[in-house]
């Protein structure tokens, strides 16, 4: 979704289609030969996905750029699967993480939106994979987690701030075997990139500031997997894998949790915390307060694979196992109604 609500974007293994809300148009984006696993789209509606394919029996991706009217841009041909992908919301920038390549070596690879190759960085020399990417709304701030135990940010001209090693990885854990199109967000940016959040499979939830100091660190009991954060780095929201919601300030204190009791696949947050979105395995959408109630729910056909929030607040997206997408307004989810 892009971050004003208003185009949501939906993709099948190699199908991708294009909703304008205000507009109430669908659009066939593409039909790719390779297999989609990732998607993402800027506020007007530039879509980047990332794909994988197998040539000579091993495994490349492609990343691909199309404009706001479908019409494609540019190919990018990479060494692994692409397993992540982000566009800035002005459109100007793109980020992609990969699988390893034939070499055994991941990628973290920068592009501008005409497709050039501005640069690339080899992750932790035996990274299976970078699960995670994010970028700033702006272009300026780039992060990264792997498989590998390493979470890194990078400047705009690829200068690298952060290179940190935790005890786990960075990854699904336990919730691998649900992965699907759009794999989880484990590493999250505020929109100055002022603030980076990530979850580990260490049991601690992190927080580092851009100058590469770790400023806090949380132990809970089980590990951690999906992470969001809100546009200013006021509020952090990190999932345990047995579903448990946790909610944190800036300095690290633990406000409230919230039992699901469910595997949580993608959780989102507005730009002030005052909405947390979750999308679970057991087919539920749960809406909650700043203060962690429970202010809405949905019942899915289906696991939940994905979640996206508008900045604002006011409109939500989810799809579930099969490809169905889901569009609420906050309201409407409240009142256990769909928009579309």
């Amino acid at each position: 979704m892009s971050d004003n609500g208003e185009i949501v974007i939906v993709s099948g293994s190699r199908l991708m289609y294009s909703f304008n809300v205000n507009e109430g148009t669908v659009q066939n984006l593409s039909d790719l030969q390779p297999r989609i696993e990732c998607i993402d789209v800027s506020f007007g509606g530039i879509t980047v996905a990332g794909s994988s394919i197998i040539v000579d029996n091993q495994d490349h991706g492609v990343v691909s750029c199309f404009d706001e009217n479908g019409k494609l841009l540019w190919n990018y041909t990479t060494g692994g699967t692409v397993s992540s992908i982000k566009i800035s919301s002005d459109g100007r920038y793109i980020v992609a993480g990969t699988e390893h390549n034939p070499s055994g070596i991941a990628k973290i690879i920068f592009f501008s939106v005409n497709g050039s190759l501005l640069w690339m960085e080899n992750a932790y020399k035996t990274s299976f994979e970078v699960t995670s990417v994010d970028i700033t709304p702006d272009g300026e701030y780039v992060a990264a987690g792997t498989d590998y135990n390493k979470v890194y940010l990078f400047s705009n001209n690829g200068t690298e701030i952060l290179d940190y090693t935790t005890y786990g990885p960075i990854d699904t854990g336990y919730t691998y075997r649900y992965r699907d199109i759009n794999p989880g967000q484990y590493v999250a940016l505020s929109d100055d990139g002022t603030y980076l959040a990530a979850g580990s499979l260490d049991r601690y939830v992190y927080m580092f500031s851009n100058n590469g100091t770790r400023l806090w660190r949380y132990k809970g009991e089980r590990p951690f997997c999906v992470t969001d954060i809100t546009s200013d780095g006021s509020s952090i929201v990190s999932v345990s894998d047995d579903g448990t919601i946790f909610f944190f300030n800036r300095t690290g204190s633990l406000l409230w949790t919230y039992g699901t009791e469910s595997i949580i696949r993608s959780i989102k947050t507005d730009s002030s915390g005052d909405l947390i979105v979750a999308g679970s395995n057991n087919s539920e959408i749960y809406c909650l307060n700043g203060s962690g109630d429970l202010i809405g729910n949905y019942t899915t056909i289906g696991g939940v694979t994905d979640v996206e929030v508008s900045e604002d607040g006011s409109y939500i997206s989810a799809i579930s196992e099969g490809g169905v997408l889901y569009f609420f307004g906050r309201d409407d989810l409240c009142n256990g109604s769909m928009v579309v």
